[in-house]
C-alpha cells in the first residue's frame, strides 16, 4: 500500500504539528489540512486509487485550494479516463461532481455545498507525473478558522467577553457579528475583538473541550481558545490581522494559508503563500525559468540582466539561450542563434571542440550568409587551431564566401561567433567530425557473435583507438570493442548505429578515450569514400555540386545540390513539381514530373494557364490584357495622326483654288468682270454664320443677278468661268475621294 501524509499547515510563522499519517486516502476532520497525491515530488505510481472524505461540523463549509497539480496529459477531447483527480459536493460519488480533472492546469479553488467533500485520485497503467498538492481548511457561512492559540490574564480578544451554557462556534460568531474575530474558550466562554493582542499559536490537540451548544464542535480548552475571523483580508494580504503578504497572479489568496489559486504566483515569486522572492537566476511565474546574468540578479519579470551583460554561453533578453559551450562529441552540428531565421545583434558566441589526444578535427560549412565587410569588423566567423585565441586564427570569415572546410592541426578548435551591427543575415550551419590522422571516425555500433568487423580480431592492454588503427592499417575498417578487443575487416557485415553513449568503456591505452562497451564498437574509416558516397562502406549516396560530401554526414559545402535533389547530404529527389538546385524552381506540367535539370515536360505540355519550356509562365489574363493596351494605343494614335494629316491636305487644296481664281480676277480689265468674280469668291470663301459678310453677300448676290441679266460679252465670260469652277470643284472631289482610299505613308512621318 502507499501511504500520504495529511500534515498541517505552517500558519503565522509556527508549525501545527498535529500530524496524523493516513494511508492512501481516508476521512479527515481537522479544521484544515494539506493533501498530497503519494510520492509527490517524485512521479505517482501507476495503478493506485486513493479516496479521501473531509467532514467538516454541521452548518460549516470547506474551502479547497490547490497548490500544486500535474497528472498524465490527454488528448484535447479525452475525458480524464486514466490518470485524473475528482472531487464530489459530499461524502460519496452519489453527490454532484465538482469534477473531473488531469493534465497540468490546476482545478479552481471551490467551496462546498455542504459540510463534507469527497476527494477521489486514481491513476491507471501509463504515464504518471508528478501529482497534486491541496489545502482545506474549515468555514461557518463566511467565518474563517484561524486555529487553536494560546490564552491568558491578558485576553487574546479584550473588546467583548461573556458566557453561555450554548456555547459554539455559530452563536459565538452572532454574538460577535459585529467584530472582526471571535472565539470559543473552556467551553462556555465566547469572546470578541477587532485586534489580537498577541498570536502565540498551539497545537490543534490543545484544544479538545467539546461545545455545550454543539457537541461536535470544539470550544478550546483552559487557557486555549479557537480563534474564528468574520471577513477576509484585503487583496494580497492573509493570516492573523492580514498581516502577510501573497503575491498572486490571480484574485486573491486563501486568508488563512496565504495559497493562491490556479493562476500561481505573479513574476518574480514562489511559494505556497508567493511570498517568497525568486533566487538568483531564475525569473517569471513561480521562478520558473532561468537567466544567466553577468552580474546581479534578472529582472522578475522579464528576465533582462539588471546591471552587465549575459554569461559567457548565453544570449538572448533574459540570457537563457544557449549559445556556444564545450564539445567533445565525436560528431556534430553548430548554428548560430535562431538559425535558420537572421541571428540577433550584439551576439557573442564561443564553442570550445576537444577531441582525445591525436585526433584532429574536421570542420565544413554547409551554410554561411553574414553581413558582408571587406574587413569582417562587424559580423564575423573566426576559428583557431587550438582551445583559446592565443592560438593561430585560421581566419575571419563573413559575407557569403566561408572556408569550404579545415582539419584542425591539433586535437582543439575554437569558433567564435559575433554580431555587433544593426544588420543581421540568416547565419551559419557546419558539421564536425574526429579523425585520427587519416582515420575518420564512424561512430557507435551494435555488434553481435556475427561480428561486424570478421577479418581480424586481437586483444591488448594498451588498447586504444590509435593503437588498433596501426594494428589494421591494410583493412578499410577497424573499430575498439569492450575495452581491450581490437577488430579489422574492408566491410562492414552489418551497420546497426546505437547512441554514442552506449559506448562508454575506457580504452586501456588511453584513458581520454571510449573502446565501446559490451557488444557495442566504435567504428573507423582509413580512407574517404569514393567521390558522391558516404556513411558506413561508403554505401549512402550524395549528390553535390561542388566537391564531395562529408565521409560521416553526407553534407555538402557551399555549392549546394545538383540540380533535381535536396536535402543535408542531397541525396532526396525534388518532389513532383520542383527542379534544379535544390528543388528551388517550380514546373506545371499537365503528365508526370518535369525534367530535373531544365523543367521541360515530357509528356503532355502544360497545365492550363502555363507556357514555357519548364510551364512557369503564367497565362494570366491581367498579363494579357497588359500585353495589349500598348497595342491598341498605338493603333489609335495612328488614326488620330492619318485624319489630322488628311484635313490639313484639304485645306491647302482649298487655299489654291481660291488664289488661282483672284489671279484671273486680277488679270481682267473689265469692272464688272472684277464684280462679278468678286461676288462668286464671297459666296465660296465667307461662311454663311458670319453675320460682319451678310451685307456684303448680299451685295454681291445682287451684283451678280445683274450681271446675270445683262447680255454683255462680259456676262458671257463670267457664265464660262463659273462653268470652268464646277467642272474644277468636281475634280477636287474625285481626287479627295481617291486620297480617302490610299494614304501616302509619308503621311505618319511626325
Amino acid at each position: 500500500m502507499y501511504t500520504l501524509q495529511t500534515t498541517t499547515l505552517f500558519l503565522f510563522g509556527f508549525l501545527i504539528d498535529s500530524c496524523k499519517g493516513a494511508e492512501c486516502g481516508g476521512v479527515l476532520t481537522d479544521p484544515l489540512g494539506v493533501i498530497t497525491s503519494p510520492n509527490l515530488r517524485s512521479n505517482y505510481s501507476n495503478e493506485v486509487h486513493c479516496t479521501w472524505v473531509i467532514n467538516a461540523p454541521e452548518g460549516y463549509q470547506i474551502n479547497v485550494n490547490f497548490t500544486d497539480f500535474a497528472l498524465e496529459v490527454q488528448s484535447v477531447h479525452s475525458t480524464c479516463l486514466n490518470d485524473y483527480l475528482e472531487l464530489f459536493h459530499g461524502p460519496n460519488d452519489s453527490y454532484p461532481s465538482v469534477g473531473k480533472f488531469c493534465g497540468t492546469t490546476p482545478p479552481m479553488g471551490f467551496k462546498s455545498r455542504s459540510n463534507s467533500v469527497s476527494i477521489v485520485f486514481s491513476s491507471g497503467s501509463g504515464v504518471s507525473e508528478r501529482g497534486f498538492n491541496l489545502t482545506y481548511t474549515f468555514s461557518v457561512q463566511g467565518i474563517m478558522y484561524m486555529g487553536c492559540y494560546q490564552d491568558s490574564d491578558n485576553q487574546v480578544l479584550t473588546d467583548y467577553d461573556y458566557f453561555s451554557d450554548s456555547n459554539s462556534p455559530t452563536e459565538c460568531s452572532k454574538n460577535c457579528s459585529h467584530y472582526k474575530f471571535s472565539g470559543v474558550k473552556a467551553q462556555t466562554h465566547c469572546r470578541c475583538g477587532n485586534s489580537l493582542n498577541y498570536a502565540t499559536q498551539a497545537r490543534e490537540s490543545e484544544c479538545y473541550a467539546s461545545c455545550p451548544g454543539d457537541r461536535s464542535q470544539i470550544c478550546g480548552a483552559r487557557w486555549r481558545i479557537n480563534l474564528y475571523r468574520h471577513w477576509g483580508c484585503p487583496l494580497g494580504s492573509y493570516s492573523v490581522n492580514c498581516s502577510k503578504q501573497c503575491n498572486c497572479r490571480v484574485s486573491s489568496c486563501d486568508d488563512v494559508t496565504g495559497a493562491c489559486g490556479n493562476g500561481g504566483c505573479k513574476d518574480g515569486w514562489k511559494g505556497k503563500a508567493c511570498n517568497e522572492s525568486c533566487p538568483l537566476g531564475s525569473y517569471s511565474v513561480n521562478c520558473s525559468m532561468e537567466c544567466h546574468c553577468r552580474e546581479g540578479p534578472c529582472d522578475g519579470v522579464t528576465g533582462t540582466c539588471v546591471n552587465g551583460s549575459c554569461k559567457d554561453g548565453w544570449i538572448g533578453i533574459a540570457c537563457n539561450e544557449k549559445c556556444g559551450g564545450a564539445l567533445t562529441d565525436q560528431f556534430g552540428v553548430i548554428t548560430s542563434p535562431n538559425f535558420p531565421s537572421n541571428y540577433n545583434s550584439k551576439v557573442h558566441c564561443t564553442w570550445v571542440i576537444n577531441a582525445p589526444e591525436g585526433y584532429w578535427i574536421n570542420v565544413k560549412f554547409i551554410e554561411f550568409a553574414l553581413q558582408s565587410h571587406s574587413n569582417c569588423d562587424y559580423d564575423y566567423l573566426e576559428l583557431f587551431n587550438g582551445p583559446d585565441a592565443s592560438y593561430p586564427s585560421i581566419g575571419k570569415f563573413c559575407g557569403t564566401m566561408p572556408l569550404m572546410r579545415f582539419t584542425s592541426q591539433s586535437n582543439s578548435a575554437r569558433i567564435v561567433f559575433s554580431a555587433n551591427s544593426g544588420v543581421s543575415a540568416r547565419g551559419f550551419r557546419l558539421t564536425y567530425t574526429f579523425t585520427v590522422h587519416d582515420i575518420i571516425y564512424m561512430g557507435c555500433y551494435q555488434d553481435s557473435g556475427n561480428r561486424i568487423l570478421a577479418d581480424y580480431d586481437h586483444l591488448s592492454d594498451s588498447n586504444s583507438p590509435t593503437e588498433c588503427s596501426k594494428h589494421c592499417s591494410h583493412y578499410k575498417y577497424f573499430g575498439v570493442e569492450w575495452w581491450r578487443h581490437c577488430l579489422c575487416g574492408n566491410r562492414l557485415n552489418s551497420a546497426t548505429q546505437a547512441h554514442e553513449k552506449e559506448c562508454h568503456g575506457i580504452c586501456p591505452g588511453d584513458r581520454s578515450q571510449i573502446c565501446g562497451a559490451h557488444w557495442r564498437i566504435n567504428v573507423y574509416r582509413h580512407w574517404d569514400c569514393p567521390l558522391g558516397s558516404y556513411s558506413a562502406n561508403c554505401s549512402k549516396q550524395c549528390h553535390c555540386l561542388e566537391g564531395p560530401c562529408d565521409v560521416v554526414t553526407g553534407a555538402c559545402g557551399n555549392g549546394g545540390c545538383k540540380d533535381g535533389w535536396r536535402g543535408i547530404a542531397c541525396n532526396e529527389n525534388c518532389p513532383l513539381g520542383s527542379y534544379s538546385a535544390n528543388c528551388s524552381k517550380h514546373c506545371h506540367c499537365l503528365e508526370d514530373p518535369c525534367d530535373v535539370v531544365s523543367g521541360a515536360c515530357e509528356n503532355g505540355g502544360c497545365k492550363d494557364g502555363w507556357r514555357g519550356i519548364a510551364c512557369n509562365e503564367t497565362d494570366d489574363p491581367k498579363t494579357i490584357m497588359w500585353t495589349l493596351i500598348p497595342i491598341f494605343l498605338t493603333i489609335l494614335i495612328g488614326s488620330a495622326i492619318a485624319l489630322t494629316i488628311l484635313g490639313l491636305r484639304q485645306v491647302r487644296r482649298r487655299r489654291a483654288l481660291n488664289a488661282d481664281q483672284m489671279n484671273q480676277l486680277q488679270s481682267s480689265n473689265s469692272p464688272q468682270e472684277r464684280r462679278a468674280l468678286n461676288a462668286v469668291q464671297l459666296n465660296q470663301l465667307q461662311p454663311s454664320n458670319n453675320p460682319q459678310g451678310e451685307g456684303k453677300s448680299s451685295q454681291n448676290a445682287i451684283q451678280s443677278n445683274q450681271l446675270q441679266s445683262s447680255n454683255s460679252p462680259q456676262v458671257d465670260t463670267v457664265r464660262k468661268y463659273d462653268m470652268q469652277v464646277e467642272t474644277h470643284n468636281a475634280e477636287a472631289k474625285e481626287e479627295k475621294n481617291n486620297d480617302n482610299k490610299v494614304i501616302n505613308s509619308s503621311d505618319f512621318v511626325i
